[in-house]
């Protein structure tokens, strides 16, 4: 998640992990991948199973603690992160 916080900061000047062109395919406008959330191949739908992902991984980590975070709150609560929100993840 630091991973694409770092690269989401504007500040940092780092190249994007993620495009989305807008494409003109006579007579329409196009987005690829397309934005909506109805199509499975969509960028929102990318994004989400990207950081499904990330946190399916990060529970095959033994904890070092027994007391349990969720991991989405973990996130939200850090300062650093303080442009996420849980409905960027689950709108």
């Amino acid at each position: 998640m630091g991973y694409l916080a770092e690269h989401m900061d504007q500040s940092n000047n780092l190249a994007p992990l993620f495009e989305v062109q807008l494409e003109l395919r006579d007579p329409d406008l196009v987005f690829t991948p397309p934005l909506e959330r109805e199509n499975p191949e969509s960028f929102p739908h990318i994004v989400e199973s990207l950081i499904s992902d990330v946190m399916s991984m990060a529970d095959l980590i033994p904890r070092v603690t027994s007391i349990y975070f969720p991991p989405l709150q973990l996130v939200v609560n850090q300062e650093h992160y303080n442009g996420f929100s849980p409905q960027m993840f689950f709108c």
